[in-house]
């Protein structure tokens, strides 16, 4: 997600949450492979336990993940390999499956008090940082070992190359 996106919704929540003024820091979080890392039964479990998902379509999401394969050609052989894990991507349902997947971060993120926003892969989390900021910066630095944390147990990968760090400042005599 392009980074003045993501400005235009912390300018957007400054305006609503009426933010002191002060620095907005801004973590976009990149992932390495992230939908071909997502395991099938843990995907299944979480559809059935925190969205309710039963019976026949619960049966129907683990049917269009069984049965999947990947094939390298090298010359002229070629061998399928069954895969156990990951999402297709390019489809709508992919990507839905993915946002389920990692639903739970929305929760860890909240339970440190920062704000965040997220699309499938594309996640940022983001808080006001005023004189001290010693209180929210030390939450935001504990939210994001916990967020790398949870990306290890469920089997994801955060990619350090390509995430970043932004800060905005936001001028109480600002005007949109």
């Amino acid at each position: 997600m392009e980074v003045t996106t993501v400005y235009k919704w912390l300018y957007s929540d400054y305006l609503c949450l009426k933010t002191s003024v002060g620095i907005v820091v801004v973590i976009s979080l990149d992932m390495s492979a992230d939908f071909d890392t997502v395991c099938h039964q843990a995907l299944l479990g979480r559809l059935e336990l925190e969205f309710g998902i039963r019976d026949i379509s619960l049966e129907w999401v683990a049917s269009y993940l069984s049965d999947r394969t990947i094939s390298v050609r090298v010359s002229k052989s070629s061998a399928a390999v069954p895969v156990h894990v990951g999402v297709p991507q390019g489809s709508v349902l992919g990507s839905i499956l993915f946002t389920t997947y990692i639903a739970p971060i929305g929760r860890l993120i909240e339970q440190h008090g920062m704000h965040y926003h997220k699309y499938a892969d594309d996640n940022q989390l983001y808080t006001s940082l005023t004189v001290p900021a010693g209180s929210n910066l030390d939450r935001l630095a504990r939210c994001t070992s916990e967020l790398q944390h949870w990306y290890w147990a469920n089997g994801l990968l955060l990619n350090p190359m390509k995430s970043e760090v932004h800060s905005l400042e936001l001028n109480s005599d600002s005007s949109g």
